[in-house]
């Protein structure tokens, strides 16, 4: 802002000053227009209320630019199936898992023998960062019939982290 105003006196800084500084940056990214239009809303706030000036922010009625929301992409039947193909056998265990259950992948690698049983499976999960992890139980999947797993393996032992392939 400095640079584009140069020496001036905060009081003859206008919206439209600002809406041009803004618009030149958008190039830049929504993201950053919108962190810059804080910044400057707070800056403005700040030298007006330290300095006990009687001037309005230039930024007040300045509206945060849209940011375009993206519907997440869904593969279809046959697309999963061209890639399982591709897959090494502990990938499409995995990726037949977390198809034929809908399961989060934090969810597939705390999954343990002792979480499986003839009819069921139960997957743990936090609903927020400092949670508790709750259980859900849910009908078992045709990818884990016929498998046994020792009760305190790791049906997912492979990864101790988030799988590099997803």
């Amino acid at each position: 802002a400095l640079h584009r105003f140069g020496d001036i006196s905060i009081d003859s800084i206008k919206r439209g000053d600002i809406e041009s500084l803004l618009q030149s940056h958008v190039d830049h990214g929504v993201y950053m227009v919108n962190a810059m239009l804080r910044c400057l809303k707070a800056l403005f706030n700040h030298a007006i209320d330290s300095s006990d000036l009687d001037i309005k922010n230039p930024c007040l009625k300045i509206r945060l630019f849209a940011v375009e929301k993206r519907i997440k992409y869904i593969p279809t039947d046959e697309e999963i199936n061209t890639l399982l193909q591709a897959c090494t056998e502990p990938q499409r265990r995995l990726i037949e898992f977390i198809r034929d259950t809908g399961a989060r992948v934090g969810e597939c690698l705390r999954l343990t023998g002792k979480d499986i049983t003839n009819v069921e499976v139960t997957l743990y999960t936090k609903k927020s960062a400092n949670s508790n992890l709750t259980p859900r139980t849910l009908d078992k999947p045709d990818c884990l019939v016929g498998q046994t797993y020792a009760p305190d393996t790791k049906v997912f032992g492979e990864w101790t982290e988030q799988p590099k392939f997803l």
